[in-house]
């Protein structure tokens, strides 16, 4: 089972309904006051709305063998730059990856973005070793490669 949570929005949906066709249980793990409209109704498709304190409890009880986190906020152009709100942001990816390990997930998946790097029509290393960018590239730039490691 796998458990993604940031579900209702744009890449959350759009993983949750790729996975809800391979017929893969999915829990679509929504914010409390989430609107779930981008989920495609799907038996494999549980759309499950959680307050952030509730997490850790969810995980003991279902553990997912897999856990995706989509849920980074505070994306539009006038919060880019907020250190805090990304700081933030970052602070709940890792709550959620070591919730994701003591419920004994198998693996933990967070999204980037290509906002740690400046502006390019050429593909862009996925292995960057200094943060650039505005604060919120720099700032999805701290999340460790593989987490488990540092967990």
């Amino acid at each position: 089972m796998i458990s993604v949570f940031g579900a209702s929005g744009f890449l959350g949906s759009e993983i949750c309904n790729s996975l809800s066709l391979e017929d893969t249980k999915v829990d679509a793990v929504l914010r409390e006051t989430s609107n779930p409209w981008r989920l495609e109704s799907s038996a494999m498709l549980e759309p499950i709305h959680l307050a952030q304190h509730q997490w850790k409890d969810y995980l003991d009880v279902k553990k997912p063998n897999v856990v995706v986190a989509a849920n980074w906020s505070g994306v539009s152009k006038n919060q880019r730059q907020d250190l805090m709100i990304q700081n933030e942001n970052f602070d709940l990816v890792m709550e959620l990856a070591r919730y994701s390990k003591s419920a004994g997930a198998k693996k933990f998946i967070a999204f980037g973005s290509q906002g740690e790097v400046p502006n390019s029509s050429k593909l862009i290393n996925e292995n960057l070793t200094k943060p650039q960018g505005d604060s919120y590239g720099q700032t999805k730039s701290k999340i460790p490669q593989d987490s488990w490691l540092i967990l």
